[in-house]
């Protein structure tokens, strides 16, 4: 056993020993349905009744919530990737791996960091690892992904609906205010943590569907957390933008056949750009959404965008 204090390093779990390290606050779980109960009712139904608690689960449940096709025309939905979009995290995601690097002693710096927009939590510890993640064992690296969540989640607690990304809430009740029942919107995020963030900003009732880590087997670039947004917002892929920080996200948009706003370093591979959520208009989105993408253009790669301020 390590000295108290002690960090055990390379191929060997890494045990907090320090005294003071404090438990993290957890995201809430998703509530469970089990026979005999109804989610959302304080009385229990009889027992043996299952199928009767089955069905009224169902009334009750999401099921009952989904939405019919949408038939709008020109722009159907509108995706947004979290961090770096909704609101800036992406510090907080830094100064985790880094502390967590440090513990490692693997050289990490903000180059190194870009790498990481967008990546899922276990794609990144396998890059932040390199070559020495042959040395860990699939625990040892699950252990070393929740160390660095809760470093990060240790900052995500300090977040409050004064985070939120300037221009977001216009956008937002400007797009559900357009005609024909408005434009469906989704968070579509490779973070485990995205629920509870959302939870933070006090923003969670804005979106018809939220996609997190948890939802997909395949992260960013993969299309697979889009192409579920879309099937659960019951939106034509071609009708629905995304909007995004990092290249990952917008080669996973055009693999799904969507548009694309990309902000800060997604900008040059996007349909569109803008500075940040602000410079994003429901003009732009419209526009987007009605025109075809280029398919002469290899995904991924930098386009000829549409500019705005």
């Amino acid at each position: 056993m390590p000295p108290s204090g002690q960090k055990v390093k390379w191929g060997h779990m890494i045990r907090a020993t320090a005294p003071g390290d404090s438990a993290i606050p957890q995201p809430r779980s998703r509530p469970q349905f089990h026979p005999g109960s109804i989610p959302g009712t304080a009385d229990a139904t009889a027992a043996g009744n299952l199928p009767d608690d089955i069905f009224a689960a169902w009334v009750l449940g999401p099921a009952a919530r989904v939405p019919k096709v949408s038939t709008r025309s020109g722009l159907q939905a509108v995706l947004f990737d979290l961090d770096g979009v909704l609101v800036d995290t992406a510090e907080f995601h830094y100064l985790a791996w880094k502390r967590l690097a440090d513990e490692l002693d693997i050289p990490f710096n903000r180059q190194i960091n870009h790498g990481f927009r967008g990546v899922g939590r276990m794609d990144c510890l396998n890059k932040l690892l390199g070559e020495h993640a042959r040395f860990f064992a699939e625990e040892e690296k699950r252990l070393l992904g929740d160390r660095k969540n809760a470093h990060y989640l240790q900052q995500v607690m300090t977040l409050s609906p004064h985070d939120l990304a300037p221009g977001a809430r216009g956008l937002a009740m400007g797009l559900r205010a357009l005609s024909e029942g408005g434009a469906r919107l989704a968070v579509v995020s490779a973070s485990k943590n995205a629920r509870l963030v959302l939870e933070r900003l006090a923003i969670s009732d804005w979106f018809d569907a939220i996609i997190d880590g948890q939802d997909v087997t395949r992260g960013k670039p993969d299309p697979q957390g889009f192409l579920l947004a879309a099937e659960r917002l019951r939106v034509r892929p071609t009708q629905c933008v995304v909007i995004e920080d990092a290249e990952a996200g917008i080669r996973a948009a055009h693999s799904a056949e969507m548009k694309s706003v990309g902000l800060g370093p997604a900008a040059p591979f996007a349909d569109a750009e803008a500075r940040d959520i602000a410079g994003v208009t429901i003009e732009l989105l419209e526009a987007l959404a009605r025109s075809p993408r280029p398919s002469s253009q290899p995904s991924g790669q930098p386009h000829a965008q549409q500019r705005t301020a």
